[in-house]
């Protein structure tokens, strides 16, 4: 499978990720992680609020999607915001 790259400022060419639109500007806010079908951490992010919405609709869909808002980051960036929002 081909890695989507994304070019970031501060880390140049990396691996895309996303994130949910609190934690791409917010901190110590929960840090969910999903997972694929081998049950492998992916670079997909999003903070408490976020999934409480998702598992109140019991999936993720276009409300919830729209409440996440998600946000392109590079694989780096994804780290440092998982690491800021961990509680």
């Amino acid at each position: 499978m081909e890695v989507e790259l994304i070019e970031c400022n501060e880390h140049g060419s990396l691996p895309i990720a996303f994130v949910c639109q609190h934690l791409f500007h917010g901190e110590h806010l929960g840090f969910h992680q999903g997972y694929d079908e081998d049950d492998e951490p992916t670079l997909s992010g999003w903070c408490d609020k976020c999934e409480e919405v998702r598992a109140r609709d019991h999936e993720w869909n276009d409300d919830n999607m729209a409440f996440a808002a998600i946000q392109l980051v590079c694989s780096k960036c994804f780290e440092h915001i998982k690491n800021i929002n961990l509680q």
